[in-house]
This record gives C-alpha cells, structure tokens and sequence, in this order.
C-alpha cells in the first residue's frame, strides 16, 4: 500500500530496511536553490534516443518544515541552468519509491571516485553524502534514504485543470521489475570473473610443475 508521509519523524527512521522500495506519497515546496547533479549519466529522449545529462536531486520541504530528498529523474545536458526551465516554490505532491541510492559493495566502494559534497560534485545517488547539502533540519532522516520520483503534480496545474510538462525523464514502476545493471555492476562482474580466472590459471600452473618435478 502506498505510504502517505507528511511531516517528521518519518516512519523509517528506526527501520529504513523495512520500507525500501515502498510507494510513497510526500506533499511539501522544493528548495531549488539546493538543486544537486548526479552524473554525467546517459537518459532517453521522448523518442528512445540516448542523451547525455544528469538526475537531479532536490530538496522538498514538507509543512513541518521537514525536508527528504526527491529524485526527479534525469534532465539532457542543455537544461540543467534553471534559466532555461524556471520553476517558482509551489506546493507539489510526489509519488515515488523510497531507496536507499546506490550502495557500493566492497569493491565499487574502494575502486570508485568519491563525491564530493564540500563542492557540490555528485557522482553517484548516495544519500547520506547528497544530504550534506540539503539544508535540512533533520539532516539524520534525510540522509537515510530519498525519493525516487514517478509522478509529480502541482497544486496549482490540478486545481486550473491541466498538467504541465516537466523536462524530468522519470522512472516507471515497471523499471523496477527490469534487471538493469550500470557500469559498477559490470566492473564487479568483470573482476570476479578476472579473479576466478587468475585463480584456475595459477592452478593449472601450480599442477604442471608439480608433475614436471614429479616426471624428473
């Protein structure tokens, strides 16, 4: 069932595993004046074509005061300077689904460039270090996890009947059901299969000298 989140404490706060990749529904104005971008990232254009850009994370205030992250999806490269998409603080509601970011395993946290929050550099979707320049109040719950935007909706686009368009490629429902691997996974996968590798090979050299010096 869909989770209605309206002000702090959030309901995760003491079990964030027991709620990741739950529908969440947060009603509250977006702080763009603390917009962060992830990437460089590859997205799709309304036609399937790949473009290079960014996702975008910003700040939603709740009307606590409160404040969780949203993904909005990735936006090409020539809009990411707000003059060219302007956007006032109205109230907005956000359906999404609430995850942790990218978590990297042992390897991916050691190989990997690191974000740089200190000069608002982002790489990759992690929440704790995105929440450093969030502004938030409730710095602990907001670094927990974010929102990955599927709907958004503006107040004021509901009660004048139409719907604006937004120049945010989200993510569907049905994205989750996909596998989908990014280039950490594939690294990960190609060093497994490298160690496994080297492993048998100094094996199977370990063998022909033991034979050799068996033979001799």
């Amino acid at each position: 069932p869909r989770l209605k989140v309206t002000s702090s404490p959030f309901p995760w706060k003491e079990a964030i595993e027991d709620y990741v990749y739950r529908v969440v529904e947060v009603r509250g104005v977006f702080d763009h004046r603390r917009e962060m971008f992830i990437g460089p990232r590859p997205g799709t254009d309304v036609n399937g074509e790949s473009v290079p850009g960014f996702l975008v994370v910003t700040p939603l205030n709740l009307e606590d005061g409160s404040t969780i992250l949203v993904n909005r999806g990735h936006i090409p490269m020539d809009r990411i300077y707000q003059n060219t998409r302007p956007e006032l603080p109205k109230w907005v509601r956000v359906k999404g689904v609430l995850e942790e970011g990218e978590i990297p395993n042992l390897i991916g946290k050691y190989a990997r460039l690191k974000n740089r929050p200190d000069k608002n550099q982002f790489l990759y979707l992690v929440a704790d270090e995105l929440a450093e320049n969030s502004g938030a109040r409730n710095h602990t719950e907001c670094s927990l996890a974010l929102v990955t935007a599927l709907d958004a909706l503006y107040e004021d686009d509901f009660q004048a009947g139409y719907r604006r368009e937004l120049p945010f490629t989200m993510r569907h429902k049905e994205d989750y059901l996909l596998f989908w691997a990014d280039e950490h996974t594939h690294f990960n996968y190609a060093m497994q299969w490298f160690g496994l590798g080297s492993l048998l090979m100094a094996m199977t050299l370990y063998k022909f000298i033991e034979v050799s010096r068996w033979r001799y």
